[in-house]
């Protein structure tokens, strides 16, 4: 049988029936206490402020690195949903809808003409008593629709290919179609290629090839 004072219940026992010396002592306890769950706060509060700059960091890779890529990709699908839509007139099209034969009686020849991005070309078949390119022993005036529709493809497939543009595009049209962007010299911003900057561009190439020539005999000026 245990005998002695009998052991006190800290747990339950009401703060009346607290000694005062416990009584501060509990009290100090507590205090600790919260003194250490403030700085647990505080350096939850660090990682929250690290996760939302990574999280900040992260959305500005999203959408400047990985976005600029995505919207430059969809440019070029456009411009080659573009070419594959063109080529198709030219390529495609059995039953030539898409170009136009012009028959020249006074001049004696025959002229075709097909819209290609948004643009007309024209291209000289030839003249009706000369014989065709692809069809060689047929003069160009007795040919049918389909046969000068067939020399008009090989006259101006040869056309673009001696001017170098088979892609029937200037590097002026191509910079602005594919919207490319430049830094404004001034106020640094990141602008897209307008035609109004273009025309600036040419102002500026032309000033400089005129100040290169500036004093250079006509005949020994490059030539473009």
């Amino acid at each position: 049988m245990k005998t002695g004072r009998p052991k006190i219940d800290w747990k339950n026992l009401p703060y009346e029936d607290y000694p005062l010396e416990n009584l501060l002592g509990k009290r100090g306890n507590i205090e600790k206490w919260i003194r250490g769950r403030e700085e647990k706060k505080k350096e939850i509060d660090v990682e929250i402020s690290k996760l939302e700059k990574q999280i900040q960091k992260l959305t500005r890779k999203k959408e400047t690195e990985h976005q600029k890529k995505i919207d430059n990709w969809n440019r070029e699908i456009k411009l080659i949903d573009i070419v594959v839509e063109q080529k198709s007139k030219m390529e495609l099209d059995s039953s030539n809808n898409k170009i136009t034969l012009v028959r020249e009686p006074d001049k004696k020849q025959i002229r075709g003409c097909v819209t290609l991005y948004g643009k007309k070309h024209w291209c000289h078949i030839g003249k009706t008593h000369r014989y065709g390119k692809v069809h060689t022993d047929t003069l160009i005036g007795k040919m049918s629709e389909q046969q000068l529709c067939d020399e008009f493809r090989n006259k101006l497939g040869n056309k673009f290919k001696k001017s170098g543009k088979g892609n029937l595009f200037t590097e002026r049209e191509l910079n602005k179609r594919r919207g490319q962007v430049f830094q404004h010299p001034v106020t640094k911003q990141i602008k897209k290629v307008t035609t109004k900057r273009l025309k600036e561009l040419d102002e500026i190439k032309r000033k400089k090839e005129g100040q290169k020539n500036k004093g250079v005999p006509e005949h020994l000026r490059r030539k473009k």
